[in-house]
């Protein structure tokens, strides 16, 4: 009696085993197929997403100086002018730090060193003898440097019947230099004067210069004085500065 109980009992479990079975691949089939669906992504009408949008680089130093920003060579060679006197690779390099000068060089005193010695070997600086440093080239033979006509004693008439300091590029020896000739016209004025303001009376006393961008030439000279700039106003002596330099 227990054999035919058993024998059917068995066949049951089988056929219930082999439907979970059928049931379970059915399931299987169904998720590959959403898989699917997901990863070809072919959903009729649907764009294709976008990439995100790139960042926007940094400028770069050329982008810079194609935005106004003198060539290297130009700034040096303007630091020299307006300093009146040698100035080493050292020096030039800090000023060139101080003032943020746009470059992606990490060594900024061996690219300063590169740019002075590129000048000298074209000529417009030169070494500067019994002392270390470059200035500017002397005066070609036969072409001496024009001078202030009718100014006894070192003055020259100024528009206005006053007489002014006659200045001269820097170098020229008995006449005054760059920093000297800003440092009497801040001491003189009654209120903070801008960078053009200053450019423009430096020429009306007199001074002399070759630079096609003078405005640029006395903002350094400035950068190298004991000025302090007013917002919105200009530059001013510092207090305690001497007057009438």
């Amino acid at each position: 009696m227990e054999g035919p109980g058993l024998g059917a009992g068995l066949a049951a479990s089988l056929a219930d085993l082999a439907r979970r079975q059928d049931e379970l691949q059915a399931q299987l089939r169904a998720v590959d197929a959403e898989i699917q669906a997901v990863g070809s992504d072919t959903t009729p009408g649907r764009a294709p997403t976008p990439p995100p949008p790139a960042a926007t680089p940094a400028p770069s130093a050329a982008q810079a100086r194609a935005a106004g920003v003198p060539t290297l060579a130009r700034f040096l060679l303007d630091l020299v002018r307006a300093a009146g006197r040698p100035m080493t690779v050292k020096e030039l390099a800090e000023v060139v730090v101080q003032k943020k000068y746009p470059t992606t060089s990490r060594n900024i005193p061996g690219l300063v060193k590169n740019t002075v010695s590129e000048l000298v070997t074209k000529g417009v600086l030169r070494r500067a003898e019994g002392q270390p440093g470059v200035t500017l080239p002397r005066p070609q033979a036969g072409k001496p440097a024009q001078a202030a006509k009718a100014a006894p004693a070192g003055k020259k008439a100024g528009t206005n019947g006053k007489t002014a300091p006659t200045a001269a590029p820097p170098g020229a020896g008995g006449r005054v230099s760059l920093m000297d000739l800003l440092t009497r016209l801040l001491a003189k004025s009654d209120r903070p004067l801008k960078a053009r303001e200053l450019a423009e009376r430096a020429l009306a006393a007199g001074y002399e210069t070759g630079s096609k961008d003078f405005m640029n030439v006395v903002w350094v000279a400035l950068g190298k004085m004991d000025v302090e700039k007013v917002p919105d106003q200009g530059y001013r002596l510092k207090k305690g500065t001497a007057k009438g330099k």
